[in-house]
C-alpha cells in the first residue's frame, strides 16, 4: 500500500483519458474488447475467477486487509481522477459498472466503454453492478434474469468474458438472486465498511466516518479490516479516497513503530473467500515493514 506521496501532493490533474476529448456514444456492437491489462495480471483473474463459486462475500475478516471497491461508475469526471490517484497510492480497486452507461446516449457517458478498457488495461478488477441499478430485492425472477443477461451482454461485447463479481444495488438482494447467482458461479459481493458518500458530501466527513466505522466493526465484531464501499461517480468521494489513503499511511507509521499489524491493501477479493495462512500473512506483513521503514519519518 504505497501511499507516501498522498501525503504531500496536491489533487492530481486529470492525464489520460481525463485530458480526452468526449467521443460519441459507441454501441456495444462494435465495442472492441479490452487491451492486455498493464499489470500482468489475466482478464480472466481481474473478472473474479478466483472468487467463482464462492458464494457471498461479506468483507469480514480479523486482520488489516483492505480492498476498495467503487460503483455506478465508469463516470467521465471523477474515474479517469480515481484512476490516477490509485496509480499514485499503489492499489488495485474493484469496479463495479452500471452496464446501461455503455449504451446510454447522454453526453456525460460518451467515454464510458473507453473508460471502462482503461479501468482493466490499469490492472483493476471488474465486476458487474446490474443494468439498470434496480432494488433487485424487488423484482420478479424473469426481470432479475434481465438485469444479469443484459449485464453480460455488455461484459462480453467490451471484454470478451463474463465477469464472476455481482454487488446488487443498493445491497437489495434475495433469495432467488443469490440462487441465480450461486448457480451461475457468481460472487455475490457485499461490504463491511461503508460511508455513505452517496449522502455526505464533504471529502473530510466521508473520511472521518470510514475511520469510525473501521474502529467500531474492530471494536464491536473484531473486524480489523474488510471490503470497502465508495463510488466513482462523486467529485467529494475520490478526494475523500486521497485523505483515507493518507491517514492509513499515517496509521501504519504508528503501527510500525509499536510493532502492530499494518494495513495491507490487497489486489483482489481472494483473501476475503480464502483465509490467508499465518505464514502468507506474515510474508506480506515483511514485505510492507521493509517498505515502510524507508518511508516513514524516523523518532
Amino acid at each position: 500500500m504505497a501511499c507516501a506521496a498522498l501525503l504531500s501532493a496536491p489533487f492530481w490533474p486529470m492525464r489520460g483519458l481525463g485530458q480526452a476529448k468526449l467521443h460519441s456514444p459507441q454501441s456495444l456492437s462494435s465495442a472492441k474488447t479490452a487491451a492486455a491489462p498493464k499489470s500482468g495480471r489475466s482478464l480472466t483473474e481481474q473478472l473474479g475467477s478466483s472468487t467463482r463459486g464462492r458464494g457471498v462475500i461479506t468483507g469480514a475478516t480479523t486482520h488489516r486487509l483492505l480492498h476498495f471497491t467503487f460503483d455506478d461508475g465508469p463516470d467521465a469526471e471523477q474515474t479517469p481522477r480515481l484512476l490516477d490517484l490509485l496509480d499514485q497510492a499503489g492499489m488495485k480497486a474493484t469496479f463495479f459498472f452500471s452496464t446501461s452507461r455503455f449504451v446510454s446516449r447522454e453526453a456525460r457517458n460518451a467515454q464510458a466503454i473507453e473508460l471502462a478498457r482503461e479501468v482493466a488495461r490499469r490492472g483493476h478488477n471488474l465486476g458487474s453492478h446490474s443494468s439498470e441499478h434496480e432494488r433487485m430485492a424487488k423484482l420478479a425472477p424473469p426481470a432479475l434474469r434481465d438485469q444479469v443477461k443484459r449485464s453480460d451482454e455488455a461484459f462480453e461485447a467490451i471484454f470478451g468474458a463474463q465477469t464472476r463479481l455481482f454487488r446488487p444495488p443498493y445491497g437489495s438482494r434475495n433469495a432467488a438472486l443469490d440462487a441465480m447467482l450461486a448457480e451461475r458461479g457468481d460472487a455475490t459481493v457485499m461490504w463491511n465498511i461503508g460511508m455513505a458518500d452517496w449522502v455526505e458530501r464533504k471529502p473530510e466527513l466521508v473520511a472521518l466516518t470510514f475511520f469510525r466505522v473501521l474502529e467500531r466493526n474492530e471494536r464491536d465484531r473484531g473486524e480489523r479490516g474488510g471490503v470497502i464501499l465508495m463510488h466513482d461517480t462523486h467529485a467529494w468521494s475520490v478526494d475523500a479516497f486521497r485523505l483515507i489513503a493518507a491517514e492509513l499511511e499515517r496509521r501504519n507509521c504508528a503501527a510500525l513503530a509499536s510493532n502492530d499489524e499494518l494495513y495491507d491493501s490487497t489486489d483482489d477479493l481472494t483473501p476475503f473467500v480464502i483465509e490467508p495462512t499465518p505464514v502468507e500473512l506474515a510474508a506480506r506483513q515483511v514485505a510492507l515493514r521493509a517498505r515502510f521503514k524507508k518511508r516513514c519519518p524516523q523518532p
